[in-house]
């Protein structure tokens, strides 16, 4: 049964390997970098290469001061909007980020517009950010800039420190501090705590179900196990309200509970699944009953109906369009309940997939990681709507350029580390396959850049692990690094 159980892992890491060559392959095939930012790079780099062990040698003996002046630099950077004076004014209301930064307000004034009313109906996952946002708001005085910035910079560096526990926890300090400053750095978070969107709180979630997924692999007392189990049922449950993509998580937990099974014959291990599964939908079907009764509307039916007719779209790469928009909101939306429309388009969608070929469904497949993946500096497009950015100006590329530039070096670090941990490894095999598990799901809903937000926090974990690894065997010695 061991052999079973080795042969899940070894398949497990030759699709994490696939994947993380194909995610390295797009994101440096599309990565372009202002050409006076790659001059700056390359004589940091460099530099940094010349008096590396000097460097280490400092950072190992001042990592607390080097820590510290790291989050006030990224409290900062991450607060540019307030202390700029930049301003809100392109947004359109029936947006994501629309609904977000003019429903908060509403919500604090005591009246919701019915267009946005309608709007988060039809996508339902977007009222308890508005909510959110809104307590903030109250916080603040009513400033909502400050509301958004504030709230961000708030679950932002929350989930840092979770990073940090979730490092120490798998591999000891010098991880768990590599780990934090990457995550101080990630330029796509810094961007993310500018917007009114709920990309930081979503990441804040996934982090604290990694935490929570790593202890009940590592827990060897079974009645702690059952417990985090039904915590982590709940933490999920929650979490897929604000964004319905965190029973990825729970499937990559109970498969890496089965490998264990399989070698363990632990019974055990198969009831702690069964809990977290009960944990997980019985709390969400009495939620979603209640919300539809609320509302006399099934408005938590078929919730991913839209994002799979998009998805689907073979001209647009799976991307939004103006031609389907128009379909939806202008042909069906007006003539049914939100659910019937959802339900409308849903088999839509599935129309479009039955015209495909095998080979069609593989170029739709190609394309949609492509726009995942090559062209990730276009993640950070919202601030246009947010800001009047252009694209042409120096802050968009200079910006465009650095979140390029930052993922292909997760990207790489990510490759890396197929190579430089155990496939037996049931927490890296875990962190596997969460990538897989989110980078699948994407296959064939809508795409856009911006959607590979939900595997930073993945990737800063693992890229923390490996450049540890990396910096003991190759640049100082093993075990010196931060501290002695």
């Amino acid at each position: 049964m061991r052999i079973k159980a080795d042969y899940i892992s070894i398949f497990i890491w030759i699709c994490s390997f696939i994947l993380s060559f194909l995610m390295l392959f797009f994101s440096a095939s599309g990565f372009s970098m202002e050409p006076n930012l790659v001059l700056f790079v390359a004589i940091l780099g460099c530099l940094l290469f010349l008096g590396r062990r000097s460097l280490f040698s400092f950072v190992r003996e001042n990592y607390r001061i080097c820590l510290v002046v790291g989050i006030i630099i990224g409290v900062i950077v991450r607060a540019f909007p307030l202390l700029l004076n930049w301003t809100y004014s392109c947004l359109n209301d029936l947006s994501d980020t629309g609904v977000h930064y003019y429903g908060a307000q509403e919500l604090v004034a005591g009246v919701l517009e019915r267009k946005i009313i309608n709007y988060e109906k039809m996508f339902p996952y977007l009222y308890p950010y508005t909510y959110m946002l809104s307590i903030f708001v109250r916080i603040t005085f009513g400033n909502i800039k400050m509301a958004i910035i504030l709230s961000n910079i708030i679950f932002d560096y929350t989930g840092i420190f979770l990073v940090y526990k979730i490092l120490k926890m798998i591999k000891g300090k010098n991880s768990a501090m590599l780990g934090m400053l990457l995550a101080i750095m990630n330029p796509f978070s810094i961007v993310s705590c500018w917007i009114p969107l709920n990309l930081i709180l979503v990441n804040l979630f996934l982090l604290a179900i990694i935490y929570i997924c790593i202890r009940i692999i590592i827990e060897t007392n079974v009645r702690k196990t059952y417990f985090e189990c039904l915590l982590l049922g709940g933490v999920v449950c929650i979490a897929n309200y604000f964004r319905p993509v965190f029973s990825v998580a729970v499937i990559a937990v109970i498969i890496i509970l089965v490998i264990k099974y399989i070698r363990e014959k632990n019974v055990s291990l198969l009831i702690a699944g069964c809990i977290m599964l009960g944990a997980l939908m019985l709390p969400t079907a009495i939620i979603n009953g209640k919300i539809n009764n609320y509302f006399e509307e099934n408005i938590m039916d078929n919730a991913s109906g839209w994002s799979f007719f998009v998805g689907s779209n073979y001209e647009s790469k799976g991307q939004w369009s103006a031609t389907d928009r128009d379909y939806f909101f202008g042909e069906i939306v007006p003539y049914y309940t939100k659910n019937e429309a959802r339900s409308i388009i849903m088999e839509k969608g599935f129309e479009r997939y039955s015209k495909y070929t095998m080979s069609l469904l593989a170029n739709h497949v190609a394309n949609k990681m492509s726009v995942l993946f090559a062209d990730e500096g276009n993640a950070i497009y919202d601030i246009k709507y947010c800001f009047g950015i252009s694209e042409d100006s120096w802050k968009y590329q200079l910006l465009y350029s650095i979140v390029s530039f930052y993922f292909v070096i997760l990207t790489i670090f990510n490759l890396v580390n197929n190579f430089y941990a155990s496939n037996k490894y049931d927490i890296l095999m875990f962190l596997r396959l969460l990538v897989l598990g989110f980078s699948a799901s994407f296959l064939l809903v809508e795409v856009m850049n911006r959607y590979t937000f939900i595997v930073y926090p993945v990737l800063i974990i693992i890229s923390a692990m490996c450049i540890n690894d990396l910096i003991d065997k190759f640049v100082i010695g093993k075990g010196q690094f931060m501290h002695k």
